[in-house]
């Protein structure tokens, strides 16, 4: 045990040792690469492969604009602040904004970058106009006197999809530059943060989707270099962006609690969207925000997004090889709008349900419904039409552009020209208890000039208005804001003010049209004198020439506490702003109007607008009613005013004017309508007479006669039909040779009773043996082709129609079969002959049949 031991030990002693390295240490750059890369792995959230997003309809980066600007549903529904953008898509740009009134989401096509250029020029425009006044302003940011301020910012595709590569312009290098957008580009406002430096809120948003149980958090990027840093060496991209590339140029903080709640609703608006428009389901994604010098939230790139669900049309089977669809295999088709059956060839017009959907919605909004249409706005499977039909749905289609030109032209705003047909939704503001059928209304107003009577317009605090190109006039109805701009009308006129004092004091008077309203002016020198030789007159007067219709509805045709109670506010503005007027006026002057008249009713107006120091002009307007009927408006929003209900403020349809409308553009208008009416009256419109049935018996049915198969087989038919048809006489004139000697009426009688048995022993046998003739004959029954009316009379009085005929051999065999039936048929008929003729026993008059026996 001991030597054991030993030489154990002796053999572990010979051993080398292990030798441990001493452990590395850290320089101190290494600990600073180590905690960037910590940082950036925190905040890039990029996905797990490259090809992540390749399966999926959304992705982030300049592809999530993509997915929001070309949506079925409109982008009104979300209330999002998004910088003015222009992006470009298949060679189309598409424009989106929020807009400052509503902040609903807004989006444009056919449009162009000048566009984009003004919506930026005109925020600029109002942004100053709201705080140039403010002690706490900061001049900087003025753009138009600080050219060298941040203006565009030009983002675009890079080789991953979830990155977007940027670069940012001045106001100075706008104005150089030439633009030209290429595909998958996206140009937008520049948003100036806040704190005067580059600052994003990087959210991480779990929707209800979501598996995991995690709170909402997000990150606050702050970059540390200073949006007007004086350094000439940085670049204006690097002081206005965030540079994940360069180590410690930004500064990250964790945000958790209610400080997202308003960045949070921003997000469930854009999923709920997003859901709604794709087939997908997001669990969770990664956005950026904004907040300039005001406070506003401004949402500009989405990071990251974890969808699940979705199902690309690569992975749908389609048809098997050697099989063919059912519509291949189908002889006739049903038309899917008026149910008609066709043969194929006669609708072959193919349409989709949502096309199918779109004419039964427009049709609902014209007040006519139409039943027994059950469709889906997301179906893309093609359905068949008839001609008729098609010319129908082409020219209600065709009717919708045309309507959206009339509320162009009567300056109704349009929500979005994409979406052209409203989809049903239950309303989210409407009275309870309100009846659906409602009396729709119309109110036109036609603003026709501005008659500044000779005065310069002042603003204000007293100040002198000296660009006139810049005023607007704009009206308050209810909720609804109108603004209009105007067009001068400028000429100047050099009277003596002696000579035609009294002249111009009488002609303003008689053009004014209002009693008791008196006008003196008195135009002095420099030095205070009244200068009696010229006086400049000026008439500069503004020009309007424009129509607007309300649209507004009631439960009676009773609206009088609506046409004598509702005051009409008219402003004429410096810019789109409503408090920055230079005069102000109201008019009742729809209480001239007559209560519970449905017809047409117009008449004019003039409006007096004061300025600041008493002064006025005058607004000449026509102002019209008409009432359209009752309408259903179970999917209207609708807001209670004046015991009146006024629909949404984009809300038209394509009615007509009234003659009493018309004449505001042509005063001839009622005579040449009346002539059009007797024209009109002379000429026979069109209208379907023709029942369901015989619009059926209007396709060829008999085509199939032309066919190889029918001649083949009509010979060998008409034979067998002379056949039948001489059968039975022949049969009664062997019986009458054997007859015995009887009296003449019982001999009568006999003969007749066995010549009805023969006939119907004889029919009964054909019938039961020439069934597959009939099958044969009625083979293209299926196909929905039938035979001649007198063929079809013969067939089905001896019960050779046969409806469920199916078609199933060719045109040799069905030649040789029926051949084979004809001569088994003859032969088993002569058979008959010869038993009847020599088996046949003589009847005795006692075993006659009874009379009237049959």
């Amino acid at each position: 045990m001991t030597d054991t031991f030993l030489l154990t030990e002796a053999q572990i002693t010979q051993k080398k040792p292990v030798q441990l390295s001493p452990p590395k240490i850290e320089t101190e750059a290494e600990k600073k690469e180590r905690h960037w890369q910590q940082i950036l792995s925190k905040i890039l959230f990029n996905p797990s492969n490259d090809d992540y997003y390749q399966k999926w309809p959304i992705k982030p980066g300049i592809f999530f604009y993509k997915a929001l600007a070309l949506g079925k549903l409109a982008t009104e529904q979300i209330k999002v602040n998004i910088p003015e953008s222009i992006m470009c898509f298949e060679q189309t740009y598409i424009l989106m904004y929020t807009d400052p009134i509503t902040g609903q989401l807004m989006r444009k096509t056919d449009i162009g970058y000048q566009d984009f250029e003004n919506k930026v020029h005109q925020y600029h425009e109002e942004y100053l106009k709201r705080h140039v006044k403010d002690d706490r302003f900061d001049k900087r940011t003025n753009v138009f006197e600080n050219q060298d301020n941040p203006y565009i910012i030009s983002r675009g595709q890079t080789g991953q999809d979830w990155n977007m590569s940027k670069a940012v312009y001045t106001f100075r290098q706008q104005k150089e530059r030439k633009v030209q957008l290429d595909n998958n580009k996206l140009e937008q406002r520049f948003v100036i943060s806040r704190v005067m430096k580059a600052t994003i809120v990087r959210l991480v948003f779990y929707t209800k989707n979501s598996k995991s149980s995690h709170a909402n958090y997000g990150y606050r990027i702050m970059n540390v270099m200073e949006l007007y840093d004086p350094n000439p060496k940085k670049s204006i991209t690097n002081k206005t962006t965030i540079n994940t590339e360069q180590q410690n140029s930004f500064t990250i903080q964790q945000i958790k609690g209610v400080g997202l709640y308003e960045y949070e609703r921003v997000c469930e608006q854009i999923v709920s969207y997003l859901e709604k428009n794709y087939p997908v389901r997001i669990r969770f994604g990664v956005f950026d925000f904004l907040q300039d010098p005001e406070g506003r939230i401004w949402l500009f790139n989405c990071k990251q997004l974890m969808m699940e669900n979705a199902i690309s049309m690569s992975e749908i089977q389609g048809v098997g090889q050697g099989k063919r669809t059912l519509d291949q295999l189908t002889c006739s088709v049903y038309c899917k709008l008026c149910g008609i059956i066709f043969k194929k060839d006669d609708a072959s017009k193919t349409l989709t349900y949502k096309l199918l959907w779109e004419l039964v919605q427009h049709l609902k909004k014209r007040n006519k419904q139409l039943t027994n249409i059950k469709v889906s706005h997301l179906s893309t499977r093609p359905c068949r039409v008839c001609d008729v039909c098609y010319m129908l749905i082409v020219g209600e289609h065709e009717l919708v552009e045309i309507e959206q030109k009339f509320a162009m032209a009567q300056n109704i705003p349009l929500g979005d020209a994409i979406i052209r047909v409203p989809m049903d939704s239950k309303p989210k503001h409407r009275p309870a208890l309100l009846n659906e059928q409602l009396y729709q209304w119309r109110l036109l107003f036609y603003l026709e000039m501005v008659d500044l009577q000779g005065r310069r317009l002042i603003d204000l605090n007293g100040n002198p208005v000296g660009d006139l190109k810049n005023i607007v006039l704009q009206y308050r109805l209810h909720q609804s804001k109108s603004s209009f701009k105007t067009h001068i009308i400028k000429e100047d006129n050099y009277q003596t003010l002696k000579s035609n004092k009294q002249q111009t004091s009488q002609s303003q008077q008689k053009q004014l049209r209002f009693s008791g309203i008196e006008r003196s002016d008195s135009i002095e020198d420099q030095e205070g004198q009244v200068d009696d030789q010229f006086v400049q007159i000026n008439d500069e007067n503004l020009k309007l020439n424009v129509i607007r219709v309300h649209y507004f509805f009631s439960e009676t045709i009773d609206i009088e506490k609506f046409l004598s109670e509702t005051e009409i506010k008219m402003r004429l503005c410096q810019g789109s702003e409503w408090v920055n007027y230079v005069a102000e006026g109201s008019t009742k002057t729809i209480h001239h109007f007559k209560n519970s008249q449905m017809g047409g009713q117009r008449h004019r107006a003039q409006v007096l607008l004061f300025f600041a120091n008493g002064h006025y002009c005058i607004l000449n307007l026509q102002v019209g009613l008409f009432c359209d009927g009752q309408y259903n408006t179970g999917k209207l929003n609708l807001y209670k005013y004046n015991n009146v209900y006024f629909p949404d403020d984009n809300y038209y349809n394509c009615n007509p004017f009234p003659p009493e409308w018309m004449e505001i553009f042509d005063p001839q208008y009622v005579n040449m309508h009346n002539t059009f009416e007797e024209q009109v009256k002379e000429i026979e419109a069109y209208s379907p007479k023709c029942t369901k049935h015989e619009l059926n018996q209007m396709i060829d049915f008999n085509k199939y006669k032309e066919t190889t198969k029918y001649k083949a087989v009509k010979p060998k038919i008409d034979a067998k039909k002379r056949d039948i048809q001489s059968a039975a006489p022949q049969y009664g004139s062997n019986t009458q040779q054997v007859l015995p000697k009887l009296p003449q009426s019982a001999k009568k009688q006999y003969s007749n009773t066995l010549r009805q048995f023969d006939e119907q022993q004889l029919l009964q046998h054909y019938t039961l043996e020439e069934q597959d003739i009939g099958e044969l004959l009625f083979e293209e029954k299926k196909q929905n082709k039938r035979i001649s009316k007198e063929d079809r009379e013969f067939y089905e009085q001896h019960n050779l129609y046969d409806e469920e005929a199916e078609d199933s051999q060719e045109d040799q065999e069905l030649n040789l079969r029926l051949n084979k039936q004809i001569q088994k048929s003859m032969k088993q008929l002569d058979n008959q002959k010869q038993q009847s003729d020599s088996v046949r026993p003589i009847r005795s008059a006692q075993q006659l049949p009874p009379k009237g026996h049959r």
